[in-house]
């Protein structure tokens, strides 16, 4: 049904993937970013730095490395090009580690930042950079030593980012949806910033992002989902607005996966939510 006048709740189907935990490893720090590789994972671990875990024959996770950070600041994000981790590490820029051995992760150089950098996304040979207001484009087809190429600047801070085809979609904050055109790494042009109103006299605060086809899903304060069709990337048009199960005003999802005809919303104190995405609209 079509919610540009009456926004629905979408409830998961019988056909959900049904969820069970089958290990965990607390970490020390706080993580805030995870990366699976094989039989390993590396998790950005907040103020603790890079740690690493090898998951053993029997499913269980074990703790192999770690790797510091070298002047405070909070590892946030990572990408991953080879056998190169990048990690976000907000006030130091992104480190970019050789994890050849990744029982023994070395880091290679630290590229500066003109701003907190928080989230990585990769795109063939590039490494897309949220950095609070600027969107940073760095080459990698050496992936030890990245060169930046590039800088868009908005007005709100980006959070989490896609790039598709040339496209980078970012959830901007108090910004809502901002979509910009990357198809020359060297000048990235800003293509639309389009803002929602949640309906008490302010906009929306967005953080989370993904994208299936001509659709892009943002979460927002008050635990729910935008979904924005995005045919026309300079003319992005809302057409539902999702408020989850117990939402609550305190409530913000942080990250979003589609998988088939499924979102998985991590959704802050809430937990995570199936949400059925079959009909967008």
């Amino acid at each position: 049904s079509n919610s540009e006048t009456s926004p629905v709740i979408v409830q998961p189907t019988s056909s959900a993937p049904i969820l069970s935990i089958q290990n965990s490893y607390d970490t020390f720090g706080q993580a805030c970013g995870a990366i699976k590789s094989g039989n390993y994972v590396f998790a950005a671990d907040g103020t603790t730095g890079l740690v690493v875990l090898q998951r053993t024959a029997s499913g269980r996770l074990l703790k192999i490395a770690s790797l510091a950070l070298t002047n405070g600041g909070t590892a946030y994000s990572l990408a991953k090009s080879g056998n190169y981790l990048y990690m976000a590490s907000r006030s130091e820029g992104v480190y970019v580690i050789d994890v050849t051995v990744p029982s023994s992760p070395s880091l290679v150089r630290t590229l500066a930042t003109p701003d907190k950098a928080s989230f990585l996304t990769i795109d063939q040979n590039l490494l897309f950079i949220s950095a609070v207001n600027d969107l940073l484009i760095a080459d990698i087809s050496d992936p030890a030593d990245p060169i930046p190429t590039g800088m868009g600047t908005g007005t709100t801070p980006n959070q989490h980012l896609l790039v598709e085809n040339g496209t980078a979609y970012i959830a901007a904050y108090n910004g809502g949806l901002r979509i910009a055109d990357v198809s020359n790494p060297s000048a990235p042009v800003i293509l639309s910033n389009t803002r929602a109103s949640n309906g008490f006299g302010t906009y929306y605060i967005v953080g989370a992002i993904a994208k299936k086809g001509n659709y892009v899903y943002l979460g927002g304060d008050g635990s729910g989902l935008l979904v924005y069709d995005v045919t026309n990337p300079y003319l992005p048009k809302l057409v539902n607005q999702i408020a989850l199960p117990g939402s609550s005003a305190s409530t913000s999802p942080y990250s979003i996966v589609v998988w088939g005809n499924f979102l998985f919303v991590a959704d802050g104190d809430s937990g995570v939510r199936i949400v059925d995405i079959t009909a967008p609209i």
